[in-house]
């Protein structure tokens, strides 16, 4: 699509470098020819084949030529520096908006493939999911969805309060052995959710107060307060991570997991990780990659990208869920 957006420009814009280096390669020549009947005028002028008067004579005539050459390249230089500023910038606003496009035709085809997975489910009663800003995306929850169906895990960290709470909880609600702990900062989100919302009670809810401390070359990460001494000693087998806020993030964020990790992952796991289409995430991420590597744990990961984009990152033996 992008090809053919160039290619349709291309009758607008200004002649392509190509072209552009002939036409000047041609004054150049032209310039070369002159500077040659100088030197030639200078030979007859040495040995007297010409008065001096015709020799500068001769010589402004060429020096003028060459000047008016000079000019019209950088004429054409300038020109072309300009328009092609402006052009780049027009392509790549075609770019952001055929991205753009292309992402939301993806999240369609996830909301359309996760609203028919879920249609026959037996353990999840309420289907209706409002999956836009700051809450995950269509993506995240089709590959949630389907851990819990298939994996069925037993302990469970999930880390930011939300609609993917939503759809652990119901999985809870059926499954009492399991155990799903929810992270959350906001008292005031949590006390809305759990009054609009049946939380069963192998569901716990641990609000902790936000706090911000320096990681690698961040001077301010924002964190929850107090997050190893709850979590470290858990085996997880599903870790969530869509909180704390990544606002004003710009290089790391999200980065309590870390504290935690590889030791309180259970031998088969899942990690997914909402977001992973922002910079902060992804330098997150390399963090516990390096992490497993670093405590020789072998992995598998994939990014499966809508309006927003979602990382898996599991044990070798659950290599199907990067296909998914």
């Amino acid at each position: 699509m992008i090809n053919e957006m160039k290619s349709f420009l291309k009758r607008f814009l200004p002649v392509t470098a190509s072209t552009f280096h002939y036409m000047t390669q041609t004054m150049m020549d032209k310039n070369n020819q002159n500077i040659s009947k100088i030197m030639t005028i200078l030979v007859e002028l040495s040995t007297k084949s010409i008065t001096l008067e015709e020799a500068i004579l001769k010589i402004s005539s060429r020096i003028t030529e060459v000047k008016a050459s000079i000019n019209e390249i950088d004429n054409k230089v300038s020109s072309m520096m300009a328009s092609s500023v402006k052009n780049e910038r027009i392509i790549n606003e075609l770019t952001k908006t055929s991205n753009t496009i292309h992402n939301v035709a993806l999240e369609t085809l996830w909301a359309n493939r996760f609203n028919n997975t879920v249609i026959e489910s037996d353990w999840l009663k309420l289907k209706t999911f409002s999956p836009s800003g700051w809450g995950a995306g269509y993506s995240f929850l089709y590959i949630l969805y389907r851990v819990m169906r298939d994996i069925k895990p037993k302990k469970i960290l999930e880390i930011g309060l939300g609609e993917t709470t939503r759809i652990i909880s119901q999985y809870c609600k059926e499954h009492q052995n399991v155990e799903h702990y929810v992270v959350e900062d906001d008292s005031e989100w949590v006390a809305f959710f759990s009054q609009g919302y049946d939380v069963p009670n192998n569901t716990k809810i641990v609000q902790l107060p936000l706090m911000y401390q320096p990681y690698k070359e961040s001077e301010s990460v924002r964190v929850y307060k107090g997050f190893k001494d709850h979590f470290v000693n858990g085996k997880y087998d599903l870790i969530c991570i869509d909180g704390p806020s990544s606002q004003g993030m710009e290089l790391y964020t999200r980065i309590d997991s870390l504290s935690i990790l590889p030791g309180s992952l259970a031998d088969s796991f899942i990690i997914l990780v909402d977001d992973y289409n922002r910079i902060a995430e992804q330098n997150m991420v390399k963090d516990i990659l390096f992490k497993l590597e670093e405590a020789v744990i072998p992995y598998r990961s994939h990014v499966y990208k809508g309006i927003k984009q979602t990382i898996i990152i599991c044990s070798e033996n659950l290599k199907f869920l990067v296909s998914l």
